[in-house]
């Protein structure tokens, strides 16, 4: 009978196995849960400065002007071309675009001025007047008869840039900032700036990028899943100034402000309400270094600069 008793049949040790590993699924289970918590507790400023810079994901101004240090002249930058060379380098873009007066086009152009970074094609039947200035009063056919300085490139519409990076799955985020006074954005431009989005089904990779608070307000309110980045020169004090709470009724999701125009309190209390911030231009390693160590926190979620490339490599070499 002892000798029975002491016997394990299959089924027990089975049995005694299934504890065994749950036990050990359970151990598991703990050491995870414990070390979750431990890093929750971590203190804003014990993180490294490789850490806050990481979470910086940068953003390539203009789509990707570089300027001379990446042998790019005026005239590449807010091109199809350029989208595509900052997909390469797995970077998000940023874009600017304008709505003509003439016909509410919108194109993808930096500056008012179309002769900053476009000459007139005069072989092109449809080319402007020499003496028509602005991109805001030409036709659609006039902005397409412009070629680029030194690079003969196209303008492109916003739906056409729109178009380019969607191919590219390495640009998680495309910025637009939407130029001009505001009193060009009429309610048809509006339409057609989410038009552009929604149609290309861009609305999670899209922000809509202005320093007009009413004009964002605007486009939240026609379309609530268009994510809206406030570029705002405020500074101290902000979540005091009433202008948070705007955000907050407005459902506006991003600010972009300069490292150091806010105070920690007001990350907080943005941080609090669930408005993420954006590093706003930062170039060079002083600029890079300010913000990763302001972000310290898990504030500044990325950073737009005319040198992604350097951006990254500086990260890195915070290791």
């Amino acid at each position: 009978m002892s000798r029975l008793l002491s016997k394990k049949s299959p089924n027990m040790v089975k049995i005694q196995s299934k504890h065994q590993k749950t036990k050990a699924i359970s151990a598991s289970f703990l050491a995870v849960l414990i070390s979750a918590v431990f890093v929750m507790s971590v203190p804003a400023s014990a993180m490294t400065l490789y850490q806050s810079c990481k979470q910086m994901k940068p953003f390539a101004h203009r789509a990707l002007l570089g300027g001379k240090d990446e042998n790019i002249e005026r005239g590449y930058e807010d091109t199809r071309p350029a989208i595509k060379a900052a997909a390469k380098r797995d970077i998000s873009v940023e874009l600017d675009v304008w709505t003509s007066k003439a016909d509410g086009t919108l194109v993808i152009m930096h500056d008012r001025t179309a002769s900053n970074t476009t000459y007139i094609d005069t072989t092109n039947p449809d080319a402007p007047p020499a003496d028509l200035k602005y991109v805001t009063d030409m036709t659609l056919a006039q902005i397409k008869a412009l070629k680029t300085n030194h690079y003969n490139l196209q303008v492109p519409t916003m739906s056409e840039a729109i178009a380019t990076a969607q191919n590219y799955s390495t640009i998680s985020k495309v910025r637009i900032e939407l130029k001009g006074t505001g009193l060009e954005w009429t309610d048809t431009a509006i339409d057609n700036f989410i038009t552009a989005i929604t149609d290309a089904s861009m609305e999670k990779r899209v922000e809509a990028f202005s320093s007009n608070l009413g004009l964002l307000k605007k486009i939240k309110d026609k379309n609530s899943a268009i994510v809206t980045n406030w570029k705002t020169h405020i500074s101290g004090k902000f979540a005091d100034s009433g202008k948070l709470d705007y955000m907050i009724k407005a459902h506006l999701n991003i600010l972009a402000i300069q490292y150091n125009k806010v105070t920690k309190a007001d990350m907080d209390a943005m941080k609090a309400a669930g408005i993420k911030l954006a590093g706003r231009i930062s170039n060079g390693e002083s600029n890079y270094k300010a913000y990763a160590s302001k972000g310290g926190g898990g504030y500044y979620k990325s950073i737009q600069t005319d040198f992604p490339q350097k951006y990254t490599a500086w990260c890195e070499a915070q290791k």
